[in-house]
């Protein structure tokens, strides 16, 4: 717990044991909501943390009402937080799919697939340099400025698309390769390299299973053609679907 923590807990109780405060009208300020409680021990099992939710009640005297002392009560919501998470994590997911099918459907399928094909080959290309480089022949600097323009090109590209997690992936990745550029290289260097154009061929390959995809219901004339609300409905139903499986889960956890 933070030593901010510390001072907003003892400010919270100070309010709590002032009789003329009432204390349902100072609940939301109860710094000790959702506390994570991480042991080193949760490493080594793989566990997940613990979320904790304290609660004060006040205890007062009979005569003048003086809060005398304070009823904890503490109240288990790791179930509560990792659906949260879980749903958020969801919604991400469903928001990166329809920003992707939305950029494939607003281009010329042509041009998209050349695209896919250029930057694939690219990368292709980039990872075989890596794997066979001598930095005796060619310098590491010179690796690093080939793969700068490489992914700088193809996250122009995407952008013109509107291929957004395309070019936020070339983006990332020149985050990465930028300050390499103003230093001394090694060859340890090069290990974020490999995993950045690992990361990049990631995203184009998922616009590439959604071209897939759409050029699989245009050949099916007796298919549904697919749709954004479509595609939605079926986002939202799968989340539903994710959010009353964890509750059942829950309710049958706790049956008291």
């Amino acid at each position: 717990m933070t030593p901010e923590t510390l001072v907003a807990v003892r400010d919270y109780l100070k309010l709590l044991f002032n009789k003329r405060v009432k204390a349902s009208l100072v609940k939301s300020l109860n710094p000790l909501n959702r506390v994570e409680i991480f042991s080193h021990s949760n490493v080594a099992t793989r566990k997940f943390s613990t979320f904790l939710n304290f609660e004060f009640s006040p205890v007062t005297s009979e005569g003048d009402n003086t809060v005398t002392s304070l009823l904890v009560s503490i109240v288990d919501v790791s179930q509560e937080v990792y659906l949260e998470r879980e749903l958020e994590s969801a919604e991400q997911r469903a928001n990166s799919e329809m920003a992707m099918l939305l950029g494939v459907l607003e281009n010329d399928p042509a041009v998209v697939a050349e695209f896919l094909f250029g930057a694939t080959k690219q990368l292709n290309d980039t990872n075989t340099m890596l794997r066979v480089l001598d930095p005796k022949v060619t310098p590491y600097r010179e690796i690093i400025d080939k793969v700068f323009r490489t992914v700088h090109a193809i996250k122009g590209e995407a952008a013109a698309m509107a291929l957004g997690p395309v070019s936020q992936a070339a983006h990332s990745f020149e985050d990465i390769l930028v300050p390499l550029r103003q230093k001394q290289i090694t060859g340890e260097d090069l290990i974020p390299v490999a995993t950045g154009v690992a990361s990049l061929q990631l995203a184009i390959e998922k616009i590439r299973r959604i071209t897939d995809r759409l050029a699989s219901y245009a050949g099916n004339g007796d298919a549904a053609q697919l749709t954004a609300d479509e595609d939605v409905h079926q986002t939202v139903q799968r989340v539903q679907r994710l959010a009353l499986c964890r509750c059942s889960r829950s309710i049958q956890a706790n049956p008291g």
